[in-house]
């Protein structure tokens, strides 16, 4: 008896890895100067470049939240759901479903039509992109990323900064619960049986 309540345990545990877990990967270090945005008590001169990817068959929600800017330019974060601008205590959040590369970027407009996008995964340069900041000391992210947009001469990863947090979301699969009842009527019937004894 002990066999079969060992085998449905086994059997049951694929139903209940179904992870997702957010990956930043693919990098390359990267050092700067001139941020000016203020981070906690951490002074931000390095960080990476890389591509933000999902592992594994479940889903996540990832929230962008803004957490400052320095720029003459009109900056934004987008996903395909939402556009986020520079204002204090805005966010934005996107369900991931499966794994994969995440799709999000950063847009710029310096006022007279001119506008640039970045999406995660485009080839990175100096003059256009984000980078994974490294910040030392400052909690509440899974991540914190610069944008940098294309002003001449200025990377600096500052004109756009926003905070990533990633929440994966646990499926309870439909077959769980009828599994745990079938469990708990097994484990009824073998404590009557001993019982009877």
């Amino acid at each position: 008896m002990n066999k079969i309540l060992l085998a449905l345990l086994v059997s049951a545990m694929p139903l209940l890895s179904s992870a997702n877990t957010l990956v930043f990967n693919n990098t390359t270090a990267i050092t700067f100067s001139n941020f000016d945005v203020s981070i906690g008590t951490s002074t931000v001169n390095s960080g990476s470049f890389g591509k933000f990817t999902t592992t594994g068959s479940g889903n996540g929600i990832l929230t962008a939240s803004y957490i400052g800017k320095e720029a003459g330019y009109v900056n934004f974060y987008f996903d395909p759901y939402s556009t986020m601008g520079a204002m204090t205590g805005a966010s934005v959040s996107q369900i991931i479903d499966g794994a994969g590369t995440v799709s999000f970027g950063f847009k710029t407009n310096n006022g007279s039509g001119d506008a640039g996008v970045f999406n995660n995964g485009d080839a990175q340069t100096a003059v256009l992109g984000y980078a994974v900041l490294n910040t030392t000391g400052y909690t509440g992210y899974d991540f914190v990323l610069g944008f940098n947009d294309f002003y001449p001469s200025d990377a600096d990863y500052d004109d756009l900064v926003v905070g990533f947090k990633y929440t994966e979301l646990v499926p309870v699969p439909a077959s769980l619960p009828l599994m745990v009842s079938a469990l708990g009527l097994f484990g009824f019937g073998v404590s009557r049986k001993r019982a009877q004894k």
